[in-house]
């Protein structure tokens, strides 16, 4: 998400949240294996915010439009970048999103991009207003979602394109484990509010064994101080 061009009004970049159905992206395209994403953090992992929500509501999308002046009828326009093929249903989950908006009144121009282009675009703050994105973490500490993802430092963040003439938190210095993770929560709260990112859909990693594989799930809780999900 920018905070420029077609997406300087934070009326139109909360309404196009507001219009995605992510339930019926979840069931129509991708079998139901990927529950709703409403901020930065999966749940189970530090930094989650378990109560908080975000209304699918395209009658709080049409009345933030109106707000500035659009409707369907009068439709902000902006563009939306995605690739094809390079994500489950990429391109397929784009084009749906396409036409959520249409109905509430955002007209999105949707390119295809390759995979590599997204970081030339980025890196030269040329994507467009919305870009159809899969961000995924390995370490599962949340300075690599909203940490990073808006940090200007950072050679792939969006930052430089939405956080100008902002202090980005330096959360990651923090020492005191619980003073960093409620920083993380807090930001990953700000950010979706603001309209800074419109977080879709969580990922599943699915696992295949043999049938004969001795096998025993483990989980354990690991030292509060490090992280306090599950492994």
């Amino acid at each position: 998400m920018r905070n420029d061009l077609g997406f300087e009004d934070a009326n139109v970049r909360l309404a196009a949240h507001h219009a995605i159905d992510k339930a019926a992206l979840s069931k129509a395209l991708l079998w139901r294996r990927r529950g709703a994403a409403f901020g930065r953090r999966d749940a189970g992992h530090c930094g989650y915010l378990a109560d908080f929500k975000f209304d699918y509501s395209p009658d709080k999308a049409k009345a933030a439009l109106a707000k500035s002046g659009f409707s369907p009828e009068k439709p902000a326009k902006i563009k939306f970048a995605a690739t094809n093929g390079h994500f489950p249903s990429d391109y397929d989950i784009a084009r749906a999103i396409v036409q959520m908006w249409q109905k509430v009144g955002i007209e999105a121009e949707l390119e295809t991009i390759e995979y590599a282009k997204y970081f030339e675009l980025n890196r030269g703050t040329k994507l467009p207003e919305a870009t159809l994105y899969s961000w995924d973490n390995a370490t599962g500490d949340p300075e690599i979602f909203a940490g990073y993802l808006l940090n200007p430092k950072m050679p792939f963040s969006r930052g430089r394109a939405w956080t100008s003439g902002r202090s980005h938190p330096n959360l990651f210095e923090i020492a005191d484990y619980n003073k960093r993770i409620a920083g993380y929560r807090a930001l990953n709260k700000t950010v979706v509010e603001a309209g800074a990112t419109i977080p879709l859909l969580q990922s599943v990693l699915t696992v295949v064994r043999k049938k004969n594989l001795n096998y025993a799930e483990i989980r354990k809780r690991l030292d509060p101080r490090q992280y306090d999900g599950l492994e």
